[in-house]
């Protein structure tokens, strides 16, 4: 989402006057770190040298692996069951795994913590902490405080019936919903949330530990929802109109909501979907809890758009090809979407998947980079000119430092050497600070779940062993800066 095994550079940039650079000091590669697996679902910093990668080796077994800003194994621990949460807790890592994968309906699901020892990855303690029969779907999602201080875990069944029409689901009732908190000897304490009998599109928290929920009724009407800290009484809920959603498009909106970070009455909306005259549309949205008040904002892609952006485009190095954002008609999707220092940056782009011959290959165009102010006002939109096909899914790995962007997103076709591109994006100016390809060999595919050090960044890759294989190597490059 492979770098030479002997020695690869980076391109140096000239940009306004200014020379960013790499150095190529010790880049490095490290081949075959864990094999046939499914890929690597979190990581996360121990301290500035030292973090975490979770590898899902199967979806019955998970592995720990701890590395140095070396790129050195400092210790490796394997876990039963099926990964759904892991990150810094206490003064520990804490791991949470099911019994059971989540797909399989009718299961008896077993939820086990371990808690580790960030220096030994010896487990300290284990401890079931929730169990409960699904009639259905049990989907998860996790939320750990920064600093390790807290750690809720969220349990949703969810009884997702089919369109046979239209691609994705027409509806998404939710049957139960959970949330398990843990103190330091792994104690859980639970809250039974009420929730609306609705069509479930996202889920989210905030830092000060709120719950937020977006529902619709229809496809046209959207409903965001806060649950306080502690609370099981959800809020009155916010509405926003919006043209006919698809259940394709309610499917790909997991990540449809983002709170904001200085406001905890504040919550935003972006989600992709055809409007009225089929034309793909970014629907921007704010939710406002302290007034009960919404406000909402559109950007349509029509094809006259999109080629104008493309035309737009400043070349800023010569490696890149300009910029193919796709079709109006087509998948434009959001990619990600946060609140930072009081703007919201929303990455959309082409993607999709088409099987032919029982082989399926993955898609992805342009990044779009568009950037709001705190009332949904676009302050810039900037276009990352990248291209991919594969046969692994395509991801992109952000990061922010400081008023900058970090980028590290796939390029480059199936039938060329992988070159991932790496750009550093200016949020006051939207200009892009620093644009390069990082110099590869063999066919890799770049993750998301990047390290970011000070001065070095370590990028997981997933390699595919044949045409037709469903696991993955995972192989890891080291850049420094």
């Amino acid at each position: 989402m492979e770098i030479s095994r002997f020695s690869y550079f980076i391109t140096l940039l000239l940009l306004l006057g200014s020379v960013f650079a790499f150095a190529q000091g010790d880049s490095t590669v490290y081949k075959n770190l864990a094999e046939k697996t499914l890929g690597v679902s979190s990581s996360f910093k121990i301290d500035d040298n030292k973090a975490v990668l979770q590898v899902m080796l199967t979806d019955s077994t998970f592995e720990l692996i701890a590395l140095d800003n070396k790129m050195q194994v400092l210790w490796r621990n394997q876990f039963r069951g099926y990964g759904v949460a892991c990150g810094k807790f206490k003064g520990s890592i804490l791991a949470v795994a099911d019994s059971v994968y989540y797909l399989k309906h009718g299961a008896d699901h077993t939820y086990r913590a371990f808690l580790i020892d960030p220096q030994s990855g010896k487990t300290i303690l284990q401890k079931e902490i929730f169990r409960q029969q699904a009639k259905h779907e049990e989907r998860t999602a996790s939320s750990f405080r920064n600093d390790g201080s807290d750690f809720s875990l969220i349990l949703r069944q969810a009884d997702i019936k089919a369109q046979s029409l239209f691609y994705g689901h027409l509806k998404d009732s939710t049957e139960d919903l959970t949330i398990v908190n843990l103190n330091e000897k792994l104690e859980p304490v639970y809250f039974k949330p009420k929730f609306p009998d609705e069509t479930c599109i996202s889920m989210t928290g905030n830092a000060q530990g709120d719950l937020f929920l977006l529902t619709t009724k229809g496809g046209r009407t959207l409903l965001a929802r806060r649950y306080e800290s502690g609370s099981i009484e959800p809020s009155n809920p916010i509405s926003l109109n919006c043209d006919t959603l698809s259940g394709h498009d309610l499917e790909r909106g997991y990540n449809a909501i983002t709170p904001s970070q200085e406001d905890r009455n504040i919550l935003y909306l972006a989600l992709a979907h055809n409007n009225h005259n089929d034309d793909r549309e970014l629907y921007m949205g704010k939710f406002d809890f302290s007034s009960n008040t919404s406000q909402s904002a559109s950007e349509v892609f029509t094809g006259k758009h999109i080629r104008a952006m493309e035309n737009s485009f400043i070349q800023v190095n010569g490696q890149f090809d300009k910029p193919n954002i796709g079709s109006q008609k087509k998948e434009l999707t959001v990619r990600y979407f946060r609140e930072r220092n009081g703007r919201l940056i929303t990455v959309a782009s082409e993607i999709y998947a088409v099987e032919y011959n029982s082989v399926t290959t993955y898609y992805e165009k342009a990044l779009i980079i568009n950037c709001y102010d705190n009332n949904l006002k676009q302050q810039f939109q900037q276009v990352m000119p990248v291209y991919y096909d594969g046969r692994v899914p395509a991801n992109t790995g952000f990061a922010f430092k400081e008023n900058t962007l970090k980028v590290i997103s796939n390029n480059e076709s199936e039938n060329a050497d992988r070159f991932p591109a790496y750009g550093e994006l200016d949020l006051s100016t939207g200009n892009w600070l620093n644009l390069v390809l990082l110099k590869g060999g063999e066919r890799y595919t770049s993750d998301e779940h990047i390290i970011w050090f000070t001065n070095s960044f370590i990028v997981p890759s997933n390699r595919s062993p044949g045409i037709f294989a469903n696991k993955y190597n995972i192989d890891l490059f080291r850049y420094t800066f």
